[in-house]
């Protein structure tokens, strides 16, 4: 019989915990498990290839724009369908809403998994007053506790659901057969961003002050006072693009760097880079950094990154105190660093490769099915 699962953590953005979901559950047998989303936006990522893979899409109202309908609808849908499922995964970034878990568990869905994408709140005080309070009832409601890493779970969860044996480290991870580096593509790219013979930096994310793109701008003017064929291309959409916009236009890099929006297709982008930069304030552990590494790009990032996100030899972590350190060490990287070699990179096979993570998802979510 196959095991049916719920899964809340898509939106209308492709970002990292979107590009997991979608990487995970691509690996995993559908004979085995197919799975249905539960989404709160009226436009969802990669909802063509859900529905092309069979999968169900329930559209509910997002609680911060119409509680009142969010509870009588989401109250009704798991009143007519928590039987249909085996269990539901929610994927978050933090723990300011837990109703989906609330409601699986009041109409009895056996398995309810509890998944931690970032390490500090990202949003406003009252959802990170949300968070801490639901911190201390998360285990009436939750089965099991996933989390991208220890370090974020450090301030998701705290100490004491880390030692239970339900807790598990589930890395991000990418297919990085997908992201290996092609100098056809290469060449294609970087023809349709017209950038010729420069030296490109790259930077994948949501325009928002977690990514501290502001930061990368001011430490790529220092740059192009040296290297003035160098060029810098952010790809996300969010709610910073005016003032980043702004602060590009200040500057006089109208020509330089460019923001080019949310894209459909982060491998091909890759290709085109010299060198991938991300400064991040603070991340669970970054699907975009996995990608770069699996494209074999010398990266540059912060210590808000996780140690365990280093994983090519050509990667450095360094602080984000100093926009002149990192001018310095990007002029470097470009004029003397390169790609690691296929047979060289570290994500292939690693625990960052999803073909290693998907197998203990798909036995976790066949044995769900399997109810006594």
């Amino acid at each position: 019989m196959v095991s049916r699962v719920l899964v809340f953590g898509m939106t209308d953005k492709r970002g990292g915990v979107e590009s997991f979901i979608m990487n995970a559950t691509g690996m995993i047998d559908p004979s085995r498990v197919s799975f249905d989303y539960i989404v709160n936006t009226d436009v969802v990522a990669y909802e063509e290839e859900l529905a092309g893979q069979g999968s169900k899409i329930i559209h509910v109202p997002m609680r911060a724009k119409h509680p009142i309908a969010f509870t009588r609808v989401i109250d009704r849908f798991f009143l007519e369908n928590a039987h249909k499922y085996d269990a539901i995964w929610v994927n978050v970034c933090s723990l300011a809403n837990i109703d989906y878990l609330r409601y699986a568990k009041k109409y009895g869905i056996p398995k309810r998994i509890i998944h931690c994408h970032n390490s500090q709140n990202m949003d406003s005080k009252l959802r990170g007053m949300l968070h801490e309070h639901n911190k201390k009832r998360i285990t009436e409601y939750a089965t099991d506790y996933w989390s991208c890493s220890d370090e974020a779970s450090a301030w998701f969860y705290g100490d004491a659901i880390r030692n239970l044996s339900t807790y598990k480290v589930i890395n991000n991870a990418i297919d990085p057969q997908k992201f290996v580096f092609n100098p056809t593509i290469r060449e294609k790219m970087r023809e349709s961003l017209k950038i010729d013979d420069a030296l490109l930096i790259g930077n994948v994310g949501r325009l928002h002050k977690q990514k501290n793109q502001c930061f990368l701008i001011d430490a790529f003017r220092l740059l192009h006072e040296h290297i003035p064929n160098a060029r810098l291309v952010i790809a996300g959409q969010g709610e910073l693009r005016g003032q980043l916009q702004k602060k590009i236009d200040d500057c006089g890099l109208n020509e330089e760097i460019i923001l080019l929006g949310e894209l459909t297709n982060t491998a091909d982008f890759y290709q085109a880079l010299d060198l991938f930069a991300f400064p991040s304030l603070y991340e669970g552990l970054s699907i975009a950094l996995l990608e770069a590494q699996a494209n074999g790009l010398p990266s540059i990032i912060s210590t808000g990154n996780p140690q365990n996100a280093v994983v090519n030899s050509n990667v450095h972590r360094i602080a984000i105190d100093d926009a002149a350190k990192w001018a310095d060490l990007m002029r470097h990287e470009l004029t003397h660093e390169g790609r690691v070699q296929t047979s060289e990179n570290r994500i292939i096979g690693s625990d960052f490769d999803i073909n290693t993570q998907s197998s203990f998802m798909e036995t976790f979510f066949e044995k769900a099915g399997k109810r006594v």
